[in-house]
């Protein structure tokens, strides 16, 4: 039986988002229970703007115990699928 009522993941479409990083487009999976930082690809990024003495400690599902020291940088990303904060 179907729930009208259902909220959660119905496709793929509900996850994999179009989006644009440093204006350069390419796709992004939501993560609404993400209060953290980004994992980008590094090359959406210029090599110049990387901070590899402001790293920070990551760790996801899959990685089990471990975790994995990334380099930082400012982006900017936006995408029709965000809402717009005023």
């Amino acid at each position: 039986m179907f729930d009208d009522s259902y909220t959660g993941v119905r496709n793929d479409m509900d996850i994999i988002v179009p989006v644009f990083v440093n204006g350069k487009p390419t796709t992004a999976l939501r993560d609404t229970g993400n209060l953290s930082m980004l994992i980008v690809d590094e090359k959406l990024v210029p090599k110049m703007s990387v901070r590899h003495d402001e790293s920070v400690w990551c760790s996801g599902v899959f990685d089990g115990s471990g975790a994995h020291r990334l380099p930082t940088v400012v982006i900017q990303i936006r995408s029709p699928h965000f809402a717009l904060l005023i």
